[in-house]
């Protein structure tokens, strides 16, 4: 399963506060050595999260001045910031080494010192977070964002349940607003492929558009394929290379 997948799978319907829980539940299966953390480089990304809720981990263990200064000097450190490793013996840490395209410190602030040279360039995080790099060989992160926006079917099964909790949300919705959802499968709609009508039915003329669950499939309206020029006249896509 592709990684926005298993996580559509997971956040699918759940609150921001048991969506961290379910994140943090399943990334502490994944152990990660302390400093050598798969040689992922400076492959770490920086999110804006709210800093009362960061807390650094005491400080670890770490390589004496002596030590870092023979191993040479790091190429970047990142400080100010609390820094979740995704490894359960140290889940928090406050500042990050890098020399070329090896993680050589995970720990404290103090420690993460002992590896700056006159070359090192510094990036604070101003109370940031940061994280290790999100790498994967088959992600839709843009399409993850998108099937947290809408109404959500996801668990219904049948067309009846499906699209009542379609319409009641679209009658909820102020005339302009982008009407859109996700969730659906065809195991919901008993092997059934929707219909366009279906949604006419209870969106009216205003375009809308729905995510299957796994982000593979969308479900249009006729006004949507309307406004995207789709008639009866479009080529056959399925026939051609």
């Amino acid at each position: 399963m592709c990684l926005a997948c298993h996580w559509s799978a997971l956040l699918q319907g759940t609150t921001a506060v048991s969506q961290a829980a379910a994140i943090h539940s399943n990334a502490s299966r994944v152990l990660l050595p302390r400093r050598r953390l798969h040689q992922a480089g400076a492959l770490m990304a920086a999110a804006a999260v709210t800093p009362p809720l960061l807390k650094a981990a005491p400080a670890n263990p770490d390589p004496s001045p002596a030590a870092a200064a023979a191993e040479g000097p790091a190429d970047w450190l990142f400080l100010g910031g609390g820094v979740y490793t995704m490894n359960p013996a140290q889940p928090w840490a406050q500042a990050v080494a890098v020399r070329g395209r090896q993680i050589v410190h995970v720990g404290d602030a103090a420690g993460a010192g002992r590896w700056r040279g006159p070359l090192t360039r510094v990036v604070d995080l101003e109370g940031r977070m940061l994280l290790p790099g999100f790498v994967d060989a088959h992600d839709y992160f843009a399409t993850l964002g998108a099937s947290k926006l809408g109404v959500n079917v996801r668990g219904l099964k049948g067309k009846e349940a499906i699209l009542a909790k379609v319409k009641e949300w679209v009658s909820q919705q102020p005339p302009g607003a982008v009407l859109r959802g996700h969730g659906w499968s065809l195991d919901a709609l008993d092997g059934v492929s929707p219909r366009r009508e279906w949604l006419d039915a209870v969106s009216g003329d205003r375009p809308m558009y729905r995510l299957s669950f796994d982000m593979h499939d969308l479900w249009f309206n006729t006004a949507a394929m309307q406004l995207a020029g789709v008639s009866a006249k479009s080529p056959d896509l399925s026939k051609t290379q």
